[in-house]
């Protein structure tokens, strides 16, 4: 279902089939563009679900679909109720969540009745959801003239139903409610639980035990009063839990679920509270008290999250290369981004980097596409040649760090607790066999997966603060919502079809021939690189520390060390080469006194005072030094350009050109350019 504003957003789209842009939306909607970012962030992933894109054209956005399927868009927008419209698949949670629940048989009748359907829609619904119940040892029974009920682990039953109902409320109106900030909670799903039971849970769990717990997000507190308010109706109904794992409960956990407990009105329907209950929704406290968030944006503003999300979003579309699917990337480049916007760094000077000419001939479209999206996104904010081309690096490493290929590879997340991860890849698996390889993960192992291997992530709950786009799925993992992912990968496939693809003009033997010059000359610079030591005195200026270092390179690399030292002052009087947080600085030049590609680190026995590129005083304790002939080729400025890019953006090069040995360092870089070299380029 759409929000309110999202329909108006879309019938706006699809009936001016060419497009409207940013600034007619925002005026015929009376919306700030940072809204309609937001809203179409949310819109993209539900309309490609249904087989359509909703695509930026130079500013101009519009919906590309098949008529029929636009018009059943419309349809279904001019025609959504108000209330409890529930989707097919909705309609099937429903009757799941409404058994799960209950203590005793219900009638088909009257769930037809509940649901506003025929008995012949519930009957085909339970056969389905009775497979998908299976999958986690739950039985459904039909019982002739009484009823349909479900039997099997209690545990398992309230688990299922709390991820059914999580999946289907709205979290800001749900807690709304709870805080009675609303006059009643009315959601579906959420009006299954009698509503002074979930008030008066919340009102508990608020006061005494939330304080207690670290960090918890608003995410996990509706969850926490999902489980407890429905774990004490479940309770005094009859139906305790009486079996659970060997989980170790700590005792601060087991204090605060008693303390719950004894402020419960529900008392008196309670006959007798195990020990298996009580550990039970200790492990729930005790769990949410564990979880890992996987961003922190704390210190940036909203804004621009939003703002770099649709420019990386429209880059990607455009260049037919998905750089969403890096949370780690999207992290980095808000964080430049941002320092951009807010002019932390000092403004880079209108200079060509010569490290970066090699990304800019292998990737001119992107160039321009970066340099379009950004006056599209940014239009108050002038960027120079120099941070353009820094802006290239970012986008050009992560064409070069990831080889993706025609294989689609999916990555399940699921919570802590039970197999549901296990389930639906094996669901997955029958259904959709066209997913080559299907990975599994808890919540709280995140921060060990990297995401950018994968096309597409699913996940039985809401991820708050996650970057990386992701598909939301019931734990049943009904049909309606198999055919939502099967829309969406074809859909993704052909958004991001920038595939490298071989050059079969040349011969074998040319390209061999080219293959073995290519590997020679990284595995020379590998080879040769060297990290000495230069014993300057504090007296010394920095023109003269720099003239003595060159003095000390090897006599086959540098044949006039007064033009390369005069080429290097030259670079770092143009702007400043210290690196941000360390202590080292990146000193490049080329120079008709150069031989031949070149890679060392200078050990200084005394620091020296620089500007970091941040406009920042720092210590200098080595320089990095990179130099090439005049006459480079475009093999000898990619792998520099490579060694560059990494130091800007790759934490592990920082470290090891800041502290590391000459062997580390080499081993460093051959582990950079075997990538490069692996790939068929000629």
């Amino acid at each position: 279902m759409f929000t309110e504003r999202q329909k108006r957003i879309l019938l706006k789209l699809i009936k001016n089939k060419k497009g409207l842009s940013l600034v007619d939306l925002e005026k015929q909607l009376d919306v700030s563009q940072r809204t309609l970012y937001r809203e179409f962030a949310d819109l993209r992933p539900n309309l490609e679900q249904q087989g359509v894109i909703l695509n930026n054209d130079k500013g101009v956005y519009k919906i590309d679909g098949d008529n029929k399927t636009l018009s059943k868009i419309e349809d279904n927008i001019i025609n959504q109720p108000q209330h409890y419209h529930l989707s097919a698949s909705s309609r099937q949670n429903a009757i799941a969540a409404m058994l799960l629940l209950s203590a005793k048989e219900m009638k088909m009748s009257n769930i037809a009745i509940n649901l506003g359907v025929s008995q012949g829609t519930v009957q085909r619904d339970l056969k389905e959801i009775s497979q998908s119940l299976k999958a986690y040892g739950l039985c459904l029974y039909r019982k002739k003239g009484v009823g349909v009920i479900i039997s099997g682990s209690e545990a398992v039953r309230r688990n299922l139903f709390c991820k059914i109902v999580l999946n289907e409320i709205n979290e800001y109106s749900f807690l709304l409610g709870l805080q009675k900030k609303k006059e009643k909670i009315d959601n579906y799903f959420a009006m299954l639980i009698p509503s002074e039971l979930l008030t008066k849970s919340y009102e508990i769990l608020e006061t005494y035990v939330l304080p207690k717990i670290r960090g918890i997000y608003d995410r996990q507190i509706i969850s926490l009063v999902l489980m407890f308010s429905t774990s004490v109706y479940r309770l005094s109904t009859g139906n305790p839990i009486t079996q659970i794992g060997d989980n170790k409960v700590d005792m601060k956990y087991l204090g605060l679920t008693y303390q719950f407990l004894s402020h419960l009105n529900y008392s008196k329907k309670i006959k007798k509270i195990t020990k298996e209950e009580i550990n039970f929704l200790a492990t729930q406290l005790q769990n949410s008290d564990k979880q890992i968030t996987n961003n922190n944006f704390d210190e940036m503003s909203l804004s621009t999250s939003v703002q770099v999300k649709e420019f990386i979003s429209l880059i990607s579309v455009a260049y037919s290369w998905d750089f969403t699917r890096n949370p780690t990337f999207f992290e980095k480049l808000t964080n430049h981004i941002d320092g951009l916007l807010k002019k932390r760094q000092m403004p880079m000077p209108e200079t060509n980097l010569s490290t970066v000419k090699v990304m800019e001939e292998k990737y001119q479209k992107l160039s321009l596409i970066i340099n379009e999206k950004w006056k599209e996104v940014f239009p108050k904010k002038y960027l120079n040649l120099s941070e353009r081309q820094l802006l290239l690096l970012y986008f050009a490493n992560e064409c070069e760090k990831y080889k993706f290929s025609h294989k689609l590879r999916a990555l399940i997340i699921c919570e802590n607790g039970f197999s549901t991860s296990q389930i639906l890849k094996s669901r997955l698996s029958q259904e959709l066999p066209e997913i080559n390889q299907i990975d599994t993960t808890k919540i709280t192992k995140l921060n060990q997966i990297d995401l950018a291997n994968y096309d597409i992530v699913l996940t039985t709950v809401d991820l708050p603060g996650f970057s990386r786009e992701y598909q939301v799925v019931s734990p049943l993992l009904l049909n309606g919502e198999v055919q939502k992912i099967k829309n969406y990968l074809k859909t993704y496939q052909y958004k991001y079809s920038n595939f490298n693809k071989a050059n079969y003009h040349k011969s074998f033997l040319a390209k061999l021939l080219a293959m073995k010059k290519k590997v020679d000359l990284y595995t020379e610079i590998v080879t040769e690189t060297e990290v000495f030591k230069l014993l300057n005195t504090e007296k010394q200026s920095l023109e003269q520390v720099i003239k003595s270092a060159v003095e000390l390179l090897p006599k086959n690399v540098v044949t006039n060390s007064e033009q390369v030292t005069q080429k290097l002052v030259h670079r770092i009087n143009i702007s400043p080469i210290g690196l941000p947080n360390t202590h080292l600085a990146l000193v490049h030049a080329s120079s008709l006194g150069v031989q031949k590609s070149f890679v060392a680190v200078c050990q200084l026995q005394m620091p020296v005072k620089l500007l970091s590129m941040e406009n920042q005083e720092i210590q200098v304790k080595r320089f990095l030094i990179l130099l090439a002939p005049a006459n480079s080729t475009t093999e000898e400025l990619r792998a520099l350009g490579a060694i560059s890019s990494s130091l800007v953006i790759n934490k592990e090069s920082m470290e090891v050109f800041e502290k590391g040995t000459a062997n580390q360092l080499k081993e460093f870089l051959a582990k950079q350019f075997l990538p490069i070299l692996s790939k068929n380029d000629n």
